[in-house]
């Protein structure tokens, strides 16, 4: 895929392919095959966390609220503020996603900016 024509990339495979070639660019890999394996590689194992709303809260309560929001535009001051208001309704959408095996689609959109780093 060509950079130059700013397509969207929609699937993993695409999405490797654009942005492999950079990082192998500015990375020390420690061979090849490490660096074909990690960008190849289809097949994740995870263990399922345990989602409570508890956690939740916990998790919102320690967001920072100096930072930008994210790609959703809410910013980190908001969810804070709102954390035990929004516990139980996160936990149940997260609950579901894991229940389901299936994330909204505009939960996967993103937009990636490689930032080349001086060692």
């Amino acid at each position: 895929m060509n950079m130059d024509t700013k397509q969207l990339t929609t699937t993993d495979y695409e999405k490797v392919q654009v942005y492999c070639p950079t990082f192998l660019q500015v990375c020390i890999p420690v061979n090849q095959m490490t660096i074909y394996l990690i960008c190849s590689s289809r097949m994740f194992q995870m263990i399922m966390p345990e989602i409570n709303s508890d956690l939740i809260e916990k998790l919102l309560k320690e967001l920072k609220p100096s930072k930008s929001p994210g790609p959703d535009g809410i910013h980190p001051r908001v969810l804070k503020e709102l954390a035990s208001e929004l516990a139980i309704p996160l936990t149940k959408i997260f609950k579901s996603i894991i229940d389901t095996g299936r994330i909204p689609r505009s939960w996967k959109i993103a937009h990636m900016t490689p930032i080349f780093k001086k060692r």
